[in-house]
């Protein structure tokens, strides 16, 4: 009679196994599968210092914009003289940025907004400046970094609250990925 108990507590005991190991492939299954359709980690758009503040505290602000006006000095176009940088960019789209060659004062488009990751890694910033020319529709205006169209900014009403979207040409909204993949190029 011992052997029969022994037998089944060892059917018991595999069983249990049995049922642990699939309960394990089962959560290794679910949590692939969340991970794959997990949407992409979406850039925020800093257009106003109020979409800055609804993500970072007013020191983090300070230093985004700062480090993002210290890129923009290097990539966007620059000219020697506000009147010739306001002829592409029109009256007063152009501010002052220190010249990178040579070491003077030059005129730059003006930061549009700035991408920049959740996490507000500096390596994951992108300054965008408005396009050269007339402007069709004030609502919507295409955006650039180093002279290429990045996408579309817009300023959408979302419950009262203005709030700032960049889309790309396909209309999705930009990741944080991509911000790395045009800071290289």
């Amino acid at each position: 009679m011992t052997g029969s108990s022994n037998d089944r507590a060892d059917a018991g005991d595999y069983r249990l196994a049995v049922f642990l190991g699939v309960l394990a492939v089962v959560a290794a299954v679910v949590v692939f599968a969340a991970l794959r359709h997990r949407g992409p980690d979406t850039a925020l758009v800093l257009a106003t210092d109020q979409d800055c503040l609804r993500a970072f505290d007013r020191d983090a602000c300070g230093q985004i914009v700062s480090n993002a006006l210290a890129i923009h000095a290097r990539t966007a176009p620059s000219f020697h003289s506000e009147r010739v940088c306001e002829m592409s960019f029109g009256e007063g789209g152009c501010r002052p940025v220190k010249d990178s060659v040579f070491g003077g004062q030059a005129y730059a488009p003006k930061v549009a907004a700035i991408l920049a990751s959740r996490n507000g890694d500096r390596r994951d910033l992108l300054p965008l400046y408005f396009g050269k020319g007339a402007v069709k529709d004030e609502s919507t205006r295409r955006v650039y970094f180093r002279g290429v169209a990045v996408g579309v900014l817009s300023q959408d009403k979302f419950g009262g609250a203005q709030i700032s979207r960049i889309v790309d040409v396909n209309g999705k909204s930009i990741s944080s990925g991509a911000i790395r993949k045009l800071r290289r190029s």
